[in-house]
């Protein structure tokens, strides 16, 4: 064997590894080079076959064409903006319901027609509250078909073929406060022998006279008894809701609780103004009076003064000039308007800013027949369409709206002393009752003007003032100094004008005739009748003055004729004076004055009293008291109670609140406990540099993140 020199196999080696390792790498580098070059080939290719041939692709390019054609290269004038050919560019299209069919003069078929759509989107809907009714198919109404005892519907006006309900489902027929389910049918007149106490609903089963009657309350004496004005009391009228009532003390005005008898509120005007009449506002925030007095400029007029509770100032409306000694003001049921009759004028103003709305004045006539022009009372009738004033002898009735006369009745001849002195409508508003200064009282209807009754007392007898009970089935009259009704309230029944009570204050028997003493016999005036229908307030002027409350009884039994002993026709079985009494000599009663003698016709059981103040006693109970026990209606306790309710419990909720929302979660707890105990290791870290010490300061993350 050969050898070869160890150079040659050193080379030899070297190149059979280089064969091999080339061999591997070649074909790699052949395949890559030659894929290059077949696709430099291909784009060489198309590249030349581009640059020799233009392709043209026509069509719409605007991008705003509801046909644009995104291949196209060149704009072939095609383009379409209303895709609808409606007239109505596509840009300005509105989508919705168009179907614009009416079923009504008001309702479309299409609950969500849309009149603003230009192109109908099929939203179109014709039944809105898919019950499988369509809406042109719709009863609206009361649908509560829910009943109880005897086969009765629950709501009143319940109808079957009502497919919507429409919210008027009634539950109260007569608006009454108690539902139908709740009511009780019965005898609601209290003044019936068979009247039910616990009935709701009169079911016309009343029979019998009339019972009961009423006995005094309470008598509250004169005010002070300082001044001769003190028992002038011209006036006394609940507020609407009854739970408060005002007296009117010549230029004094007082506001009672008519629970307690205690002093509300109080308003004085000077001493020398005059003041006639006052009256509530229908919302009770107002008191309006109607007065004669010399203005600031030393003109002598009369007044509307208008007193608002809780607001310092008064309001003021002037009225015409002149010298005038009487007065009457109601407002408007809805209070918007206050009427005035007064001297030879009878008004109507805006209450809210004292515009005359109109007026009506009688001309100055001569001497003798004075009073025939002179106006004295005015009534609302309850809807406030109807205003009543009474002018010398004379009825009005004119219509609010068109303030055109409606009716006019003339009551006797005219004369000096003769007019119609008060006139009201009835609460139902179906009755005007009225009375003159000769004994008259008169009852009409008002739809008609037919005189339903007339009742004549005495002439002497003078009436000033009338009011109705709240059921309209009574009207109490009071009247002035003398007559057979002198110092006294008398109570009518509505249906016959029969007499049903008679009450007032405590005076001589000479007050009946011509021979009365004058400082022996009081005047009754502002008689009026609670809203519960049986109580009855009225002031009396001047001998045994004072206020009177007298409350219904229906177990009291009247039974009229003479009570008093030294009458020839005493009747021991009498409750209630008459007038009937027969003496054997005027003597008998005229020269008896003031010793409290067996002239005195009638004592209701109260004494005189001779001290200052209001007499005491509590009120009866009006209304019924308030569950509380579950509401908090404000401060009603002591200032510490007020003080813990508006600043210590709220300050603690405050607080607690703040101190709730930033405690840190548990979260934030463990991560904090983390990177305090790294920040205590990194304090004790040094950094020695060139023989320089320097200290790391790290974050305080001790501290809330914020």
């Amino acid at each position: 064997m050969i050898k070869l020199p160890m150079v040659m196999r050193k080379t030899t080696i070297a190149i059979v590894v280089l064969l091999c390792v080339s061999s591997m790498i070649l074909p790699t580098m052949s395949s890559v080079n030659s894929f290059q070059l077949e696709e430099h080939k291909t784009n060489f290719k198309l590249s030349t076959e581009s640059d020799n041939v233009s392709v043209n692709v026509s069509g719409c390019t605007n991008v705003t064409a509801n046909n644009y054609d995104q291949n196209a290269t060149m704009d072939d004038g095609s383009c379409d903006f209303d895709l609808d050919d409606d007239g109505i560019l596509d840009a300005d299209e509105i989508p919705g319901c168009t179907d614009s069919r009416k079923y009504s003069n008001f309702a479309y078929v299409a609950n969500n027609y849309n009149p603003h759509a230009t192109d109908d989107d099929g939203s179109c809907d014709y039944d809105l509250d898919d019950d499988g009714v369509l809406d042109v198919d719709e009863v609206r109404g009361c649908t509560d078909s829910r009943m109880f005892m005897n086969n009765q519907y629950l709501a009143n006006n319940y109808d079957p073929n009502a497919t919507d309900n429409d919210g008027s489902c009634d539950y109260d027929l007569d608006n009454d406060g108690i539902n139908d389910i709740d009511e009780k049918r019965g005898c609601t007149s209290i003044i019936s022998s068979n009247y039910d106490p616990t009935a709701t609903d009169d079911d016309g089963s009343c029979y019998g006279t009339p019972v009961g009657g009423f006995k005094l309350l309470n008598r509250q004496m004169p005010y002070q008894y300082t001044t001769s004005n003190d028992n002038l009391i011209i006036d006394s009228k609940f507020s609407p809701d009854g739970t408060q009532y005002a007296t009117l003390h010549d230029s004094r005005v007082i506001v009672w609780s008519t629970s307690s008898r205690t002093i509300v509120d109080t308003f004085s005007f000077s001493s020398t103004w005059n003041v006639f009449d006052l009256d509530w506002s229908p919302d009770g925030k107002n008191i309006s009076t109607i007065m004669n007095a010399r203005s600031t400029a030393g003109v002598i007029k009369s007044w509307i003064i208008t007193h608002t509770f809780g607001v310092e100032n008064y309001s003021y409306v002037a009225l015409e000039n002149g010298t005038h000694y009487w007065g009457e003001i109601e407002y408007s049921p809805d209070g918007s308007m206050i009427a005035v009759a007064y001297d030879r004028f009878t008004a109507i103003y805006d209450s809210t800013n004292g515009e005359e709305l109109w007026n009506l004045t009688s001309p100055q006539t001569n001497y003798y027949n004075v009073l025939d022009n002179n106006h004295f009372s005015v009534s609302w009738s309850p809807d406030g369409l109807i205003l009543a004033a009474s002018i010398g002898i004379t009825v009005y009735m004119y219509d609010v709206n068109s303030m055109q006369q409606i009716n006019h009745i003339i009551h006797g001849s005219s004369g000096y002393d003769h007019y119609i002195s008060s006139l009201t409508f009835s609460p139902d508003g179906t009755k005007l009752a009225y009375c003159s200064n000769l004994g008259e009282s008169y009852l009409r209807n008002v739809s008609d003007g037919r005189l339903l009754w007339k009742i004549n007392y005495d002439s002497l007898s003078s009436c000033t003032d009338i009011a109705w009970s709240p059921d309209s089935q009574r009207i109490a009259t009071s009247y002035s100094f003398n007559g057979d009704h002198a110092s006294a309230v008398v109570v009518q029944y509505a249906e016959d004008g029969s007499m049903l009570d008679r009450f007032g204050a405590l005076r001589v028997l000479a007050c009946e005739d011509n021979y009365y003493y004058s400082h022996s016999c009081g005047v009754v005036e502002g008689v009026d009748w609670h809203n519960n229908g049986d109580y009855i307030i009225h002031s009396v002027s001047g001998y045994n003055a004072g206020i009177y409350h007298w409350e219904f009884d229906n177990t009291v039994e009247v039974i009229f004729g003479c009570t008093v002993e030294s009458a020839t026709n005493y009747d021991p079985s009498a409750t209630t004076y008459d007038a009937s009494c027969i003496f054997e000599s005027t003597s008998s009663y005229t020269n008896n004055g003031n010793n409290g003698g067996t002239g005195y016709y009638y004592n209701p059981g109260y004494d005189i009293g001779n001290g200052a103040g209001y007499g005491g006693g509590t009120g009866p109970a009006l209304l019924p008291p308030l569950d509380m026990s579950d509401a908090w209606l404000g401060p009603m306790g002591s200032e510490e109670e007020c003080v813990m309710v508006f600043c210590i419990i709220p300050m603690v909720l405050i607080c607690a609140f703040f101190i709730l929302k930033n405690q840190p979660s548990k979260v934030q707890l463990e991560n904090a406990k983390i990177e305090e105990k790294k920040f205590n290791e990194s304090l004790k870290k040094k950094i020695v540099k060139d023989e320089v010490t320097v200290e790391i300061n790290l974050p305080d993350l001790s501290k809330k993140p914020r």
